[in-house]
């Protein structure tokens, strides 16, 4: 699944090796989703 950042800043967790870092940004990305709608 490739996940396409709106805002440039994200790009960069593409390339997380560390599962903390990727949790991070699930979670980040969960809280984004609800924020929106």
């Amino acid at each position: 699944m490739i996940i396409k950042p709106k805002s440039p800043d994200k790009i960069a967790v593409y390339n997380v090796k560390s599962d903390t870092e990727l949790i991070l940004f699930k979670q980040s990305l969960i809280t984004e989703f609800f924020s929106e709608n």
